[in-house]
Order: C-alpha cells, then structure tokens, then sequence
C-alpha cells in the first residue's frame, strides 16, 4: 500500500508541469502601439504616408488553438507642405474596429505564434489649415479588413510580450480610382492574460 501512495504521488508531481504548460487563459487583452504604412491611389500610381497610434484587442479563447478577437486602434498623420508661399498642414484620423477568429499555436511554454483574420469597418477623417484659418475637413465610415499575425512572448501566468504583430489592412475610402487601399500594420505591445 505504501508503494501505491508513493507511485500515486510521483506521477501527479510528474504530470504537474505538464498540466502548468497547457493552461490556455481564457481572455487575452493587448495594448501597444501600432504603425500604419497607408497607401492611397492616385490614378498615376500610388502615394504613401505613415501613420501612428496605438491598438487594443481581446481575445476569447474557446479553448487551446481557437478564439474570437475584437480589435479596436487608432492612428494619425500629419504633414506641412508650402502651397504658392504658404504652409498648410494637413492632418488624417482613422479608427478601426475589427473582429473575427484567430488561431494560435500553444505547444511552446514561452512563445505563441498566432494568425487572424479580421473584418469590420474603419472611420476616417481629414482636415486642413492654413494660417490658422481651416481649410475645412472631410469624414467616412468605410469597410476595412486585417489578415496577418503575430508572435506572443510569455513572461508570467498573466504577462506577455506582443513581440510583433503584422497584418495586411485592406480599407475602402473613396479615392476616385479604385476605392481600395491596400495598407500594411504593425503593432508592438504588451498582453493580459487571465482565466484557464
């Protein structure tokens, strides 16, 4: 009977770690910041600008290689041109709001590599002023797609490092050629986890 007990209790010390390494938190929250390349069309080719923010997202995890995510971000540009003598400054807003399934791998006790695709829409807005005096400004709610993915460095139970995230972010605004911007994110970040 002691041999029992004894073996009884080796396994469950032996099969602890591996219970520890499974665990699979049952809600992630990231925040960090994001860098958008937007390209926009032009009708002779294409033009670009950098844009800077920061994203947020939550993932419900359903269970170890599948949850659902909602992704919410904001990103700015700004840029003074000299227009016959004067400075005008333009400056462009967008905030996306994204949702959809993301797959992660979680056999690595550090690293959680991941894809997702995302589906949702994308405000954005412009403005322009010259000498202090508004030059007006324009706004529009448009679709807007991520597909792409990312790389998760665990430090804690419940910390771990967005090492990077990248994603294709295709948006729809209304730019008298095709409608179709084909955009390209990155964000940098810290993770929550809790649950599991």
């Amino acid at each position: 009977m002691r041999k029992m007990v004894w073996l009884s209790g080796l396994i469950l010390a032996l099969a602890m770690p591996a219970l520890a390494q499974d665990e699979t938190p049952r809600v992630e929250a990231s925040a960090g910041y994001s860098y958008v390349r937007v390209n926009v069309n032009t009708g002779t080719g294409s033009q670009g600008f950098n844009g800077n923010g920061g994203s947020g997202s939550v993932a419900f995890n359903m269970n170890r290689w599948f949850g659902v995510v909602a992704d919410f971000g904001g990103y700015t540009h700004s840029e003074t041109i000299t227009v016959g003598g004067t400075p005008v400054t333009g400056t462009a807003t967008a905030y996306s709001y994204l949702f959809g399934p993301k797959i992660a791998s979680r056999g690595h006790e550090k690293w959680t590599p991941f894809v997702q695709a995302l589906f949702g829409g994308v405000h954005g807005s412009a403005s322009g002023v010259s000498g202090g005096v508004s030059l007006g400004s324009t706004s529009e709610n448009v679709f807007g797609m991520a597909i792409g993915g990312g790389l998760d460095y665990k430090v804690s139970k419940h910390v771990a490092i967005r090492v990077i995230q990248g994603e294709y972010l295709m948006t729809k605004f209304t730019d008298g050629v095709n409608n179709r911007q084909n955009n390209v994110r990155l964000t940098f970040g810290v993770v929550f986890r809790s649950g599991g």
